[in-house]
């Protein structure tokens, strides 16, 4: 039996889905015992603005559990009020659970301790009316966007990765 060189491609001018390009593949032998490869998607941007590198993953090996902080800009088409709200509660949360994981894999949202309901008129706390470069400086401000999921069991997958350069 022998490998043909390339596909044998009919030069017809009436096909509707023409073959654009042919790339050569090559495949790598399979991870070794006890080693998985974990693959993220990003979400998609439409823009070409290039985007920081994520700061920091955390794995929950038992629960599948895995999440991914990335840098937001809080420069340019931010939202200052809500970026120094949700930032003052994400500090409170992590005060409060001394720490840890948040989102999803830190139980997030999941049986959650509920505050008391405030009374008409009544502010937050005195932070509101902080200074921005103030804020910011005292880390009071949302500056990280935390992307989380699970990964599936090892035996449910077999995937192919692939990387194109260039």
């Amino acid at each position: 039996m022998t490998k043909p060189d390339r596909m044998d491609v009919d030069a017809d001018a009436a096909d509707d889905d023409p073959i654009t390009a042919t790339y050569d593949v090559f495949l790598n032998p399979a991870l070794p015992q006890g080693r998985r490869l974990i693959v993220l998607q990003q979400p998609n941007r439409t823009d070409n603005t290039p985007r920081p590198a994520p700061t920091e993953l955390r794995l929950k090996s038992h629960s599948g559990m895995v999440e991914v902080d990335l840098p937001l800009d809080n420069t340019d088409a931010y939202d200052r009020d809500k970026g120094l709200r949700w930032g003052r509660l994400l500090q409170a949360s992590m005060a409060a659970k001394n720490g840890g994981s948040h989102g999803l894999a830190g139980g997030f949202g999941f049986g959650a301790v509920q505050q008391r309901p405030k009374k008409k008129g009544e502010v937050d706390d005195v932070d509101v009316y902080m200074d921005w470069n103030e804020a910011v400086r005292q880390d009071k401000v949302l500056k990280t966007q935390t992307l989380g999921g699970q990964y599936p069991d090892t035996d449910e997958v077999q995937c192919m990765v692939g990387v194109f350069q260039g």
